[in-house]
């Protein structure tokens, strides 16, 4: 362990806790520097162990290997070996169990007076909200509960029949009760009645009220009248008798189904009791059954302990280490550098979209190229070289000229804006050129300084900026006061003039454009046949 660079541990550490903490450590290292490894398509195993002392390195391999087939045999061997005795103690403490489990149920269901009656009820429906035993078995008193249950739901179902019958007796009246109507004697006393009724009628018209005949006849038909209202009476009474009768029936029924239920409840108390006894022995028996089918396994099995693992090869001490591998490692080191440079430039070129050839306008920006102009190296400024017709420049700007004369049908456009993306680019030289090459060849043309923030065509041409484009935009000055004939020239120059305090809304109005339709125009008597804009 000490080529493994071992910590020391504290001298003043306890003697306990420094054991403890250079076991910890050992066993650190011991895990942290081991591998095993299982590929899936075999099923051999190698262990690998990392240390800077090849000797240990290796003996400490062998040592797990040797350790695991040791632990292995072991292992197989002890659990053979006491299994059987171990069995054989546990299935007489099953046994016993599972009698005493059995024999603790039947003496409870005994003195508990526990009868099962499931047969002699299993024809009986309903439920009086009580549950039974885990086998499903059913009691006397749960049986008599089920069937008073149903009495009583028969007895509620009589009474409310009854009850709602009554209500609407009470509110009709008596003479209107379809059982008074349908009553047989009610109806012939009826009619009886009619009939005297008829002959009263007769005997006033030929008597006097106080006519004997006539006394008799209504006393008579008064009988009759107390006689139908006694029978309808009785008939309506009955139908509150009803109605009694089924509550007390009910009240009867209820009472007695509440003290079945208290009954049964005590009864169900001591059932699940039983239910827990049954559920022991039957738990003791499952038990005993494991333990039996265990038994005969290691049985069969004893005497049998082979070990299902072989050591194929044990380790060697390496002859040399397998890190650091300093030429493997700067090969690795320099093609990754190189495949990383190669990444980084690639990666710069795609995302690189700076022009840097005529080449490049064409193939990044999708439009044709007019031309491009070379750098003047001959130590001239570029208003010195474009002055020279023979310049190299001048010859630039002439073959773009000639590339806007084709751009249409009827030669360049009537007016040009020159911009840049940068500052310096040489914008306004190329206005100046271009302006200067259309007027040698006989267009009228009028070059306009239009960078409304930072003018600079009349500090090329040394002429006074006081007035000039804004003014004519806002008409506070006439064209003809504002230009400027460049000398040795045919070009007309239009200077900026003061600068606008807002460009922006200057230049978003329709100012430009009434200056362009104002003084642009092909061939027109006063006008330009070209303005060539110097723009920002």
């Amino acid at each position: 362990m000490t080529s493994m660079k071992l910590k020391p541990v504290n001298p003043a550490l306890p003697a306990a806790e420094k054991a403890r903490v250079r076991r910890m450590v050992a066993v650190g290292l011991l895990q942290g520097n081991a591998n095993a490894a299982l590929p899936m398509s075999t099923r051999i195993a190698q262990i690998t162990f990392k240390s800077p002392d090849p000797l240990m390195a290796a003996k400490i391999a062998n040592a797990y290997a040797e350790n695991y087939l040791v632990a292995n045999i072991s292992g197989r061997f002890e659990a053979t070996r006491y299994a059987r005795s171990f069995l054989q103690g546990e299935l007489e403490k099953a046994r016993e169990r599972v009698q005493e489990a059995e024999r603790t149920s039947l003496d409870y269901a005994r003195n508990a007076g526990l009868i099962d009656a499931s047969d002699a009820a299993s024809a009986a429906g309903g439920d009086v909200g009580i549950s039974q035993g885990k086998s499903g078995s059913r009691s006397l008193s749960t049986a008599n509960a089920v069937q008073m249950n149903q009495s009583l739901a028969k007895a509620r179902t009589d009474r409310l029949a009854a009850e709602q019958k009554w209500a609407v007796v009470s509110r009709t009246p008596v003479m209107n009760l379809p059982e008074v109507k349908e009553n047989g004697t009610i109806q012939s006393l009826i009619e009886e009645r009619a009939k005297k009724n008829a002959t009263l009628m007769e005997l006033r018209e030929r008597y006097k009220v106080a006519h004997p005949q006539v006394i008799q006849m209504t006393s008579e038909l008064r009988a009759l009248d107390r006689q139908i209202a006694e029978l309808a009476t009785s008939t309506k009474n009955s139908m509150r008798d009803a109605y009694v009768l089924a509550q007390k029936q009910e009240a009867a029924l209820t009472s007695e189904v509440e003290k079945l239920k208290a009954e049964v409840l005590t009864e169900q108390q001591k059932r699940v009791q039983l239910d827990l006894l049954e559920r022991d022995a039957d738990t003791s028996h499952e038990l005993y059954d494991s333990l039996l089918q265990r038994y005969k396994e290691v049985t069969a099995a004893s005497g049998i302990n082979t070990n299902n693992v072989s050591l194929l090869d044990k380790a060697e001490v390496p002859g040399r280490p397998i890190a650091p591998r300093p030429l493997i490692n700067m090969t690795v080191a320099g093609l990754s550098g190189l495949a990383l440079a190669l990444l980084l430039a690639f990666m710069r070129e795609t995302v690189d979209d700076t022009l840097r050839s005529p080449e490049d306008v064409e193939r990044k920006l999708q439009v044709p190229l007019l031309g491009s102009t070379p750098v003047v190296t001959d130590g001239s400024t570029p208003l010195e070289a474009i002055g020279d017709p023979k310049s190299s420049l001048s010859e630039a700007y002439y073959s773009i000229r000639a590339a806007l004369d084709f751009t249409t049908s009827t030669g360049a456009p009537p007016t040009l804006l020159i911009t840049s993306s940068r500052p310096a680019e040489g914008k306004s030289t190329t206005s100046v050129a271009l302006a200067r090459d259309f007027a040698r060849i006989g267009r009228r043309t009028l070059l306009v300084d239009g960078d409304l923030r930072s003018p600079s065509l009349h500090k090329m041409f040394g002429l006074p900026n006081t007035k000039g484009f804004t003014d004519v935009m806002t008409g506070k000055v006439p064209i003809e006061d504002a230009v400027y004939r460049i000398e040795g020239t045919e070009l007309d120059f239009l200077s900026l003039g003061p600068i606008p305090p807002n460009p922006a809304q200057l230049l978003s109005g329709n100012a430009v454009p009434d200056f362009v339709s104002r003084y642009s125009g092909r061939g027109e008597e006063g006008k330009y046949d070209l303005i060539v804009f110097d723009g920002p």
